[in-house]
């Protein structure tokens, strides 16, 4: 399903009914199409070698039942917006169909160009690396003209 779907998060519990939670994550992981989606481990195996064993399968995040679902909402958020934006060494920005590839100066939706000013290109950019936080207008008059 999530090869098909693509998720932007999976939430796993490792005690599944048919298959072993760590060999859906073992097969996410190595899998190109799907290595990419974050994977927060949802489970009642709390033990530090069963945490430890998760994060080396490549999850993202690692939730013990019981759990506060506010604080599994905060965790999802969090790895979204890790996931959004460009790490160190990364040169694209993707939220959904949208790229933007701040070194090239290029946005593009569904593998589509879209010409964009330069005062353009660095407002979408600072609005979509921090998507889903409030930007001031002194903020945003800073990033895309310089004005102090």
């Amino acid at each position: 399903m999530a090869k098909k779907e693509r998720p932007s998060l999976i939430i796993l519990d490792l005690m599944l009914p048919e298959m072993d939670g760590k060999e859906v994550c073992r097969g996410l992981k190595a899998d190109p199409n799907t290595q990419s989606i974050p994977i927060l481990m949802l489970t009642a195996k709390a033990e530090e070698v069963d945490r430890v064993i998760g994060f080396e399968l490549g999850a993202d995040d690692y939730v013990t039942k019981p759990f506060s679902p506010r604080e599994l909402v905060l965790r999802v958020k969090a790895i979204l917006r890790r996931k959004e934006v460009p790490q160190e060494g990364e040169k694209v920005l993707r939220i959904g169909d949208l790229s933007i590839d701040r070194d090239r100066h290029r946005v593009s939706i569904k593998e589509k160009s879209i010409r964009l000013t330069s005062t353009e290109f660095k407002l979408l950019f600072e609005l979509a690396s921090k998507r889903g936080r409030v930007q001031t207008r002194e903020h945003l008059l800073y990033k895309g003209w310089g004005y102090t």
